[in-house]
């Protein structure tokens, strides 16, 4: 199940499963320029690509690797090879190998398994900061729900896009 609505330049997209039409546990992305933040769990990854077939995706920046925000990266970067993926230094050996989550049952009905993804740009490597043409976007730490947790934050606009922090 998908869902998607549009404030201003910012492309929100919540996604679950869904069962008897109901939703179970909603996450979300956010499209913005050319960046999509989070990419959603694996069950929704096909919708969420068909979703950006027709979108410029340049960069895929994720906030932690809970496998409800990483589990679309994979046939992302399918999809959209050529986009460079930002993602917390903590989160890059899980996003190399997600059997790293432990996932319990129901974590994996709901969600799905995420399938492993390399060539990850930690944050560290751009100085916390991914450049859109229009906008400059700076990784905050935000360690709590996850210890690899980050927000992105835009100044000019005010913007935190702030993943599972709230």
């Amino acid at each position: 199940m998908i869902d998607v609505e549009q404030h201003g330049a910012v492309t929100v997209i919540r996604m679950a499963r869904a069962w008897l039409g109901r939703p179970f546990e909603w996450s979300a992305a956010y499209f913005v320029d050319g960046l999509l933040i989070d990419t959603g769990p694996a069950c929704t990854a096909h919708e969420l690509v068909r979703v950006l077939d027709k979108a410029t995706v340049r960069q895929i920046a994720l906030t932690h690797s809970h496998e409800h925000t990483i589990g679309g990266l994979a046939p992302l970067r399918r999809r959209f090879p050529e986009a460079t993926v930002y993602a917390p230094r903590q989160a890059l050996p899980t996003l190399a190998d997600p059997t790293l989550l432990h996932l319990q049952a129901y974590r994996r009905v709901i969600w799905g398994r995420p399938q492993p993804v390399a060539a990850v740009v930690s944050l560290d490597e751009v100085a916390d900061r991914i450049q859109t043409p229009e906008f400059t976007l700076r990784a905050v730490e935000t360690p709590g729900h996850s210890g690899d947790h980050v927000c992105y934050f835009e100044p000019r606009h005010r913007w935190l896009f702030s993943g599972d922090a709230f």
